[in-house]
């Protein structure tokens, strides 16, 4: 009832409501048009009490559709953020560190804080925890599960926004420029098309934010936001690095 009354009052007032929902049913049926982090998908689809290791294991995808159909009816842009939120479940974490390394290392980058620098630098090389069988095991799972669940919304006609989180407790692939690239990487991965992971970055970002008529898109009269790049992103995502 507060995050209707919430929502209905910024929309009175010409604005949107974004934040970290706890339910992401809840959420849209309350207003909201963005699906932030995995997390409230999680918490939607879980039937029963959260674990606290790899809780997407524990997702019913019995629970998927019905959700997928509310959120695109309502359209709803979702964030998965899959490069931070299912960063432990990724089988190319070790290697995005590696890249990031090379970054990280180059004099070019010194302008990054050098406490912010170091911890970056002192994770990339730090040696991987082991893991139990049953954790590997749940992470397996919670990969499976959320890949699931993007694929879902993607062939509904879901929009995607491919906002990487560099926040405070970040890793060292989640650097700012470089884990944008990440993340278009993951939901590939996940199972959207390169089109639709560039999509993610430019028009449907520009949606979102309701500023279509100047960004996100090549037309007469937009304000002109180009990079060029070697090879062909559509054959492999890759090439926008």
């Amino acid at each position: 009832e507060l995050l209707a009354a919430v929502v209905d009052e910024a929309h009175k007032a010409g604005l949107e409501v974004v934040g970290h929902a706890e339910d992401a049913r809840e959420a849209t049926l309350a207003g909201f048009r963005f699906a932030e982090h995995q997390y409230s998908i999680t918490h939607t689809t879980v039937r029963g009490q959260v674990q606290p290791n790899a809780p997407e294991a524990d997702m019913d995808p019995a629970l998927f559709d019905p959700l997928v159909s509310l959120m695109v009816e309502k359209g709803v842009y979702y964030n998965p953020t899959l490069s931070r939120s299912a960063i432990n479940y990724l089988p190319k974490k070790r290697e995005w560190e590696q890249l990031a390394l090379t970054y990280l290392e180059n004099r070019a980058w010194r302008f990054i804080p050098e406490e912010r620098r170091e911890l970056w630098i002192r994770e990339a090389k730090a040696l991987e925890r082991a893991v139990s069988p049953a954790l590997a095991g749940r992470r397996n799972e919670a990969r499976r599960k959320v890949e699931d669940f993007v694929r879902r919304y993607a062939r509904a006609g879901g929009k995607f926004v491919a906002g990487p989180d560099t926040g405070p407790s970040s890793g060292p692939s989640n650097i700012p420029g470089l884990s944008l690239h990440l993340e278009m990487e993951t939901l590939v991965d996940a199972g959207l098309t390169p089109m639709q992971a560039i999509l993610a970055s430019t028009k449907w970002t520009a949606e979102m934010l309701r500023k279509e008529k100047d960004l996100g898109t090549v037309e007469p009269g937009k304000l002109a936001d180009l990079i060029v790049i070697d090879g062909d992103p559509l054959a492999d995502i890759r090439a926008t690095r």
